[in-house]
């Protein structure tokens, strides 16, 4: 037990280090911009069960992560960023980003050995999210694992406009409806939360959020600064059939803090 403590807070220490020194990622827009596709119910579906059997065996070896050389080799994979630490989220759980995603702006970086680095192509999902030990008392704790982590979904972000939600992340039937819109601010570093700083507006999502957080904001709350982005998240049926858009899982009840929605997280104005 004391050696298992010891190689615990050695990690931390480490992924500690990587989070002072690691600049921060910018928020510039991932996808290429396509005109919407207009889809059928059979359609949807069938686009939906693409998007599993095209990402899922690429999770496979890490469906399940018991311990700490599994969640390298989820890093190994080419997912290794906390952003939130191993902080659970209700109806989410634990969000881990590619280590390589251009808005995965993060505190965490699970390590790597020298020079090896993750090749994950760009059309893979920018986040997957593992439901933590549901018997855990730590679920919230940034710093305490919760194992075993089951995967239970994964999703995709994309630089925020408000004419036009984004055309060339995730599957090509997903709507306006099934995208989110998360605020612009601060990944803190007291708490490894999320402090909103919306920017100034005459209605909630009118602007792209893409202008740098004010300066007293970031002095007032140390962290990760984002610009406002599109998100989708695709849960896993209870079956691994295929893959459902929804903000929160539909499928399994998961503990955690909080996400906030209208806050942190807030729907689309339409268009």
């Amino acid at each position: 037990m004391p050696h298992r403590h010891r190689r615990t807070w050695s990690w931390i220490a480490v992924a500690g280090l990587v989070a002072v020194l690691s600049p921060a990622l910018p928020a510039s827009a991932t996808s290429t911009p396509a005109p919407p596709v207009s889809c059928t119910e059979e359609e949807r579906a069938a686009d939906l069960a693409r998007e599993r059997d095209r990402v899922l065996p690429a999770l496979e070896r890490v469906r399940t992560v018991r311990n700490w050389a599994q969640l390298g080799l989820l890093a190994a994979s080419g997912w290794g960023a906390l952003g939130h630490g191993f902080v659970s989220f209700d109806g989410a759980g634990v969000a881990i980003a590619r280590t390589d995603s251009p808005l995965s702006g993060s505190h965490v970086v699970i390590p790597l050995p020298v020079g090896e680095k993750p090749l994950l192509p760009l059309n893979m999902p920018d986040l997957v999210f593992y439901a933590p030990n549901p018997e855990s008392g730590t679920v919230t704790h940034p710093h305490s694992p919760d194992f075993p982590y089951t995967l239970v979904g994964w999703g995709y972000w994309d630089g925020y406009n408000l004419e036009r939600h984004p055309t060339g992340r995730g599957p090509v039937c997903l709507t306006r409806r099934d995208w989110h819109v998360h605020e612009r601010g601060i990944h803190d570093f007291a708490t490894f939360g999320f402090v909103p700083v919306p920017p100034r507006e005459s209605f909630q999502g009118e602007s792209s959020g893409a202008d740098p957080v004010p300066p007293l904001a970031l002095l007032r709350d140390p962290g990760i600064v984002h610009k406002r982005a599109w998100n989708t998240h695709l849960w896993l049926t209870p079956d691994a059939s295929t893959v459902t858009p929804a903000f929160a899982n539909p499928y399994q009840r998961i503990r955690g803090q909080d996400l906030r929605y209208g806050q942190w997280f807030f729907q689309p104005p339409s268009r």
